[in-house]
């Protein structure tokens, strides 16, 4: 088995292993106040126009209740995974946001679902959520909206069982560029929010 397999398993089992979750809390914010000064996109942002899905329960089953007996085997594959994102530089995914939105897309939360079935198989290992803007706007604006944006994953991640307290939001706004230039291409890169690994 390759060690993208037994990870893939391993996120697989973790997500399955998630004992109740409260109900997923869905920010609807879309926009700052506050205009963005430096030009436009030329399509308007989808999230601004899509409403914001149903919240979500998960009832707890006899299938989630933790096997005593499985003890060892949970905390050995809790060491695995967390000696796999020690290991793999930019081990968690990347979530990416619209233009001017910190509203989270259909392809966002399936990516932090991912992301927290890693972090569930692993309970201690601490996440710093990097948020980032794109060049237009102001500095301040940016960094608001940027903060938002890890606000948001934040939030995500506590509606599916990761402890708040195991999550810290930092806000770069503007200042670390994922991609270079000034076109739709590169802003898309620049909108979004790291997962880092805290050491």
């Amino acid at each position: 088995m390759t060690m993208r397999n037994l990870l893939i398993s391993t996120a697989l089992i973790g997500a399955f292993s998630l004992t109740g979750c409260a109900a997923k809390t869905q920010h609807s914010g879309t926009a700052l106040s506050g205009p963005i000064s430096a030009g436009t996109e030329s399509t308007p942002a989808s999230s601004a126009t899509s409403p914001a899905s149903a919240p979500v329960t998960e009832a707890i089953s006899e299938a989630s209740i933790p096997d005593p007996s499985m003890q060892g085997q949970d905390a050995s594959k809790g060491a695995a995974v967390a000696e796999h994102l020690d290991r793999a530089a930019g081990g968690l995914d990347t979530v990416y946001f619209d233009f001017d939105a910190y509203l989270l897309t259909a392809e966002a939360r399936e990516t932090l679902s991912r992301n927290a079935g890693l972090l569930g198989v692993s309970g201690a290992t601490r996440v710093s959520l990097e948020g980032h803007a794109d060049e237009r706007g102001s500095d301040e604006y940016n960094l608001a909206l940027a903060e938002q944006r890890g606000v948001a994953v934040r939030r995500y991640l506590v509606s599916l069982g990761i402890g708040e307290d195991r999550m810290e939001v930092v806000s770069y706004g503007e200042d670390k560029p994922a991609a270079t230039g000034s076109d739709a291409a590169a802003w898309a890169k620049n909108r979004r929010v790291e997962l880092v690994i805290v050491k």
